[in-house]
């Protein structure tokens, strides 16, 4: 009797041992998913809208055509953006500097993901100043 008991006191605790262990690699491994792909999908993203929008057409614009512009703009990042991010997870996107002289722009990106296991949900977010120039 005393042998089952220990023997299923350790079963259970290895068990235990076994779960915590890959609940932390599964928290890790996916933090680290998300960050890269966010990462690799700014930077296309952004390449994708450089190509499009070159700077020097972008100076000598009145404030009508500066709103039209930057909702294009914007618009056309979180296409390219979504179009590359494979999870289900929920983007907000800012456009928290934008200066049509120099050239400059800098988006904040959060993204809201849900781990494998479903039970717990977190952020990754990223800030990136980019140039047109």
């Amino acid at each position: 009797m005393r042998t089952i008991i220990t023997g299923s006191g350790l079963i259970i605790s290895l068990t235990l041992i076994i779960l915590i262990h890959c609940s932390i690699i599964d928290l890790n491994l996916r933090h680290i998913e998300v960050s890269r792909s966010l990462d690799n999908a700014m930077d296309y993203s952004f390449d994708k809208l450089q190509d499009i929008y070159a700077a020097d057409s972008l100076i000598n614009l009145n404030e009508d055509e500066k709103e039209g512009i930057t909702n294009n703009i914007m618009s056309y990042f979180c296409k390219c953006l979504q179009s590359q991010l494979t999870s289900n997870a929920e983007l907000e996107v800012k456009l928290l500097y934008l200066d049509y002289t120099s050239g400059t722009m800098q988006i904040g990106v959060k993204e809201k993901f849900r781990f494998i296991s479903g039970l717990a949900a977190s952020y990754c977010s990223y800030e990136k100043t980019y140039s047109l120039y």
